[in-house]
């Protein structure tokens, strides 16, 4: 209207070189812009070209006291689905009186509030952010008869930082709500209590979406609404108004500490009236994690054994655990280094033992606890060298080699530093595998070129090449003089204490890196085992011929013989044999492989459920782990788990098959492919999922059976497919693990790969909380995200991040975790992390409920609990 001072807040979008346009419709006038706030790219909230959704001119006038219903999901680029709030320009044009409009969800009774106020004839828009009802609509109430336009102008999803409510009263002065009952006089600033009031929480707001209304102010002015506490206010408008006007407009304002926000009015005096619409959450940061939990203690594949008598052996395993042999059973496993892996142990004595790991890492027992000490070499590129082999003969010496060629040295106190001693064992070869020392001054170490050498007790002798195939595996020397090396090719080479001999062929099955291990009490006995589970021995002459012994299980990883005719050998499954002068003894369990956690699913914040590969079922109830009712059988080999209830979870595993738990019992595994490695399961709801994996398959479940096999991913891509989300039975996304592409699913068909990480390449997890809402993580520390429309370029989250699982329970909020034991959250516009939770150890996946609590598991077998602070 001419001459008069209007206010209207609106939210819109900038062009690509962030400018807005304005464009003054008829007659000449000043523009002011004060801008209050911004939604970064890529943030949660949906900018859209203004679309028009009602205009009731002309004939459709809505009469006075009227309600018109606008269904607004599905139309003008506002989803059908998925939705929290709309963000609307309503305009009030050529009312019969004046009066005022309401706009509220379908579906709920008109609450006493209002959006925008018009005197008669005029034309008054205002922004709305309104939330959808019944049937994704809104209703408008107009006190008098108006005609009324309705523009679409963006859309926030649900499960954002943004919460829309039904519209609430939170202030009037002409009733004595939120301020005493009279006018406020200008210049004047008053504070208003948002927090706790109207639908907002008490804390954990940051903003609200107030509509401010100035009624019958005695002369022109303007009100001003920011956050509360601050001792002068901006010098902006929130509305302008003249004598007499009953004028209305939308501001989104932060608040203060307390929960406040202040209006300031600049002239005359005016009574105020304030409704809230919507409220936004604070600024999320980050998860507060506990120490991990071991849930299901990680053990199996011994990796060698040392018995310096027959009523004692020591064996370490892949899973950092010792286990201990009396001569007639085997004690549980013992957790000493965390989940490192162990690679060899040696005993002279039952109350003294070494043992050395693959992070370089030295463990001394002395007859009740461990103590470890650091002797590796940390080479050029600052990562540790992994110990191969080491060997005591005595409490005051001992001997360890690495892969890089180095040893260092025991004298019954301390470790000498590392010292290189062989050229050839590179780590390109494996270094040095195996020392074998018979004595303080008589050791020997061979090398994965075919090279040995020989330690006097003081220096070491030039490598001397013996084994002209390459690789020898393994050594035993129970003297000076006398000395057994083994290949990967079944060949035996024999030291005499001057020269070596020429090969002898005495073991043919060179399946599983040939013969494993060997070991000589004495020059006129050896025992040596393969890695197709045979086992022959040495008579001071000549070798028996091989026998089946373990054939079961995978194979021998290591044999030791304290005495002529009595050894003690295991195996990859966590078998022990027993060789008694001539026969080996039947299989004995004492190490079977348990506790890889591999996945973990939680539809609620007091409900979860873990999987490891062998059958194990764990489930969390807020606060402790317990097994579940039931389990699966270990050749399953289970991968992953989804339970979108309490009482419903499928799962499916590297063998192709599938089960589902219905609260109580699993089914029988099924078969869904005879070669497919089923690597991902996604299930929204218990009559709907859907399995992918390394063939580049989908296969659905419909509550009851899974279809046959789909190819989803036409590529070439020989990794297949590694991770699935569905949000729905009409949405989800897969990834390819090699190749940087998704494939979508929109309830009937797959579409074509789309690739959106080329620059990391090796996707390892997708997770979707809506159908305009994904997040993908990459083995580099990268992360791509998917607004509904288009995906994000790649966003370096962390620099030697290996992210391994991510899970977005709502579009405002990603927990993501990697190789290294880190985690990272997102908020929906930024990373925060990374955050040691779990400390070295591989955290292989990860599970949100909600925002407020997630779920870790590591590949040792340990829980780690996330909850927001």
């Amino acid at each position: 209207m001419k001459g008069q001072t209007v206010a209207n807040q609106v939210i819109t979008k900038v062009d690509s070189t962030s400018d807005v346009s304005l464009y003054n419709g008829v007659s000449a006038a000043d523009l002011i812009v004060d801008v209050t706030g911004y939604y970064p790219t890529g943030s949660t909230y949906h900018p859209l070209t203004p679309a028009r959704a009602l205009d009731t001119r002309p004939g459709s006038e809505p009469t006075a006291k009227s309600v018109t219903k606008l269904t607004l999901a599905g139309k003008a680029g506002v989803p059908t689905t998925g939705v929290a709030a709309v963000v609307l320009n309503v305009t009030a044009v050529d009312p019969a009186e004046p009066g005022f409009v309401t706009v509220y969800p379908a579906g709920v009774a008109r609450p006493t509030a209002s959006n925008l106020n018009y005197a008669k004839g005029g034309v008054v828009p205002a922004m709305v952010i309104a939330k959808l009802g019944t049937g994704g609509a809104i209703d408008l109430y107009t006190l008098a008869k108006s005609d009324l336009v309705v523009d679409v102008v963006g859309w926030i999803p649900s499960g954002t930082d943004y919460q829309a409510l039904t519209p609430a009263r939170l202030l009037d002065t002409r009733t004595g709500l939120g301020a005493p009952a009279q006018k406020v006089r200008g210049n004047t600033q008053i504070t208003l209590q948002v927090a706790g009031h109207g639908g907002v929480p008490a804390t954990g707001v940051a903003a609200v979406e107030v509509n401010v209304t100035v009624v019958g102010p005695s002369q022109a002015g303007f009100v001003t609404a920011f956050s509360g506490g601050e001792p002068v206010h901006p010098v902006t408008s929130t509305l302008n108004y003249a004598a007499g006007q009953i004028v209305a407009n939308s501001a989104t304002v932060p608040l203060s500490s307390e929960g406040t926000l202040d209006l300031y009015t600049g002239w005359g005096t005016t009574d105020l009236v304030v409704d809230v619409v919507g409220y936004w959450g604070t600024t999320h940061t980050g998860l507060e994690w506990e120490p991990p939990a071991s849930i299901d203690p990680a053990q199996g594949i011994p990796q060698s054994i040392s018995c310096p008598t027959t009523t004692f052996c020591a064996a370490v395993d892949a899973r950092g655990n010792v286990l201990t042999y009396d001569g007639t059973a085997w004690s549980a496993p013992r957790k000493i280094n965390g989940d490192t892996v162990f690679s060899s142990v040696s005993c002279p004595t039952p109350d003294f033992c070494v043992a050395v790991d693959q992070f370089g890492t030295a463990l001394t027992y002395n007859g009740d606890t461990w103590s470890a000490q650091f002797v590796g070499h940390v080479t050029s590129w600052l990562t540790y060298t992994s110990m191969n082999s080491v060997s005591c003969p005595t409490k005051n010496f001992c001997v360890a080699v690495d892969n890089y060629g180095y040893a260092s040295t025991y004298n019954g106190v301390a470790w000498s530093p590392s010292a290189k001693i062989d050229s050839y064992g590179t780590a390109a070869v494996g270094g040095i595998p195996s020392v074998s020392c018979a004595s303080a001054t008589f050791c020997t170490a061979v090398d994965g070129a075919g090279y040995a050498l020989t330690f006097n007790g003081s220096r070491w002798s030039a490598p001397t090449k013996v084994d002209p195939n390459g690789r020898l595996n393994r050594v035993s020397c129970p003297s000076s003089n006398f000395c057994i090396a083994v290949d990967p090719l079944g060949n035996a080479f024999t030291w005499g204490g001057t020269k070596w001999s020429t090969s002898v062929k005495v073991d043919s099955n060179t399946t599983n890196h040939g013969l494993a291990s060997v070991s000589c009490p004495t020059t006129t006995f050896c025992a040596a085992v393969d890695g197709a589970g045979n086992a022959l021995t040495y008579d001071g002459g000549s070798w028996t011929a091989p026998e089946s012994v373990a054939t079961h299980t995978g194979g021998f990883t290591s044999v030791s013989c304290p005495t002529t005719g009595a050894c003690v050998a295991v195996d990859v499954a966590g078998d022990s044999f027993r060789y008694d002068a001539a026969t080996w003894s039947t299989r004995t369990s004492f190490d079977p492989v348990l506790g890889y956690l591999g996945s973990v699913s939680c539809p609620t914040t007091t409900y979860c459920v873990a999987l490891d590969p062998y059958g194990r079922m764990l489930t969390w109830n807020g606060s402790a782990w317990a097994d579940g009712p039931d389990t699966l059988p270990p050749t399953t080999r289970m991968a992953s788990v989804s339970c979108p209830t309490t009482t419903f979870c499928a799962a499916v595993g590297s063998l192709g098959q599938a089960a589902t738990f219905d609260g109580t019992k699993w089914s029988t595994p099924t078969k869904l492919a005879a070669n497919d490695s089923l690597r991902s399961v996604s299930c929204p709801t218990s009559t709907f999922c859907v399995a992918v994996g390394k063939a580049r398959n989908g296969y659905t479940f419909n509550g009851t059976t899974w279809s046959a096999a789909t190819r989803i991913d036409p590529s070439s891509n020989d990794d297949g497919l590694v991770s699935v989300s569905c949000v729905s039975a009409s949405f989800c996304v897969a990834a390819q693990r090699i190749g940087s592409g998704v494939v979508t699913f929109d309830g009937s068909s797959w579409a074509a790969p789309v690739a959106v990480d080329p620059d990391g390449g090796t996707i390892t997890s997708i997770s979707c909380a809506t159908a305009s809402f994904c997040v993908a993580v990459d083995q580099d520390g990268n992360a791509v995200v998917y607004n509904g429309t288009s995906w994000s370029k790649p966003h370096k989250v962390g620099y030697g991040a290996q992210f391994t699982s991510v899970s977005c329970p709502t579009a405002g909020f990603c927990a993501a975790v990697t190789a290294m034991g880190d985690a990272y959250t997102f908020d929906g516009v930024n990373w925060q992390g990374p955050t040691s939770v779990d400390a070295r150890r591989y955290l292989a996946s990860v599970s949100c409920s909600a925002r407020s609590v997630c779920l870790a598991v590591d590949s040792d077998g340990s829980a780690v609990v996330g909850r927001q602070g």
